[in-house]
């Protein structure tokens, strides 16, 4: 029997074009898909109810909705960034058995994070070869990871660039990202506006910038950084 998917995408053409690619070029068949999330927590829903509250398995036959072995989701859905990371954090506690991936236009390491540390086991965009796609689903078929590999080394160099920091580093960071000036960081953390000075020249050395303009161009996704970071 095929394995499955089910694509949440809210551009009719482009959901379109990735059920045709995937049904003609991959072994997996399309059970479902729709433009948001809730479509698919109610096919989700419905899926459990035809089962009587049990998971079909491979070996049943019926003519119940199937659950699907793969979800594949963007990120802005419902008009909304965050949209995509909280369906895959949804899907990952409640269906822990559905392999998650992601197909946006996003490409920044720290959505990429962020989709990961929800629960995703794949991230690929959608400006890559539609081959990338299906590599992907093969991966994270197996239980392995799949981060395109356009993506791979920026990650990498994302959370390298986090870990040089100290905590109150990170604190007046984010801060920065939310562009207060340095007496309103040293108000709102307590300190001293020589200390929040200081600390700000050890990032400047750490990463290797001079200037305020560098640091906050440095992740350019301000909303994004202050979710990545809001876990230090």
């Amino acid at each position: 029997m095929k394995k499955s998917f089910f694509l949440v995408e809210d551009h009719s053409l482009m959901r379109q074009g990735v059920i045709s690619y995937l049904c003609e070029k991959s072994n997996y068949e399309c059970v479902g898909c729709s433009a948001d999330t809730k479509g698919f927590l109610d096919f989700m829903a419905q899926a459990e109810n035809s089962q009587g509250g049990r998971w079909q398995t491979k070996n049943e036959d019926s003519e119940a909705a199937k659950i699907p072995d793969v979800l594949i989701t963007d990120l802005n859905l419902d008009g909304e960034n965050d949209a995509g990371i909280s369906l895959i954090r949804a899907c990952h506690e409640k269906f822990p058995q559905i392999k998650i991936i992601v197909y946006s236009m996003y490409s920044s390491p720290s959505f990429v994070n962020s989709a990961i540390e929800a629960g995703a086991m794949g991230y690929v965009t959608k400006l890559s070869d539609e081959s990338e796609l299906r590599k992907a689903i093969e991966s994270v078929m197996t239980g392995t990871l799949y981060v395109e590999p356009s993506l791979a080394k920026s990650l990498v160099s994302f959370e390298h660039s986090l870990s040089k920091f100290t905590k109150r580093e990170i604190s007046i960071l984010q801060l920065v990202m939310q562009k207060y000036t340095n007496p309103e960081i040293a108000e709102k953390l307590g300190l001293n506006k020589r200390t929040v000075e200081n600390n700000i020249s050890r990032i400047y050395t750490k990463i290797g910038l001079n200037s305020r303009e560098e640091l906050l161009g440095y992740w350019k996704e301000e909303e994004e950084f202050r979710r990545v970071t809001s876990k230090f």
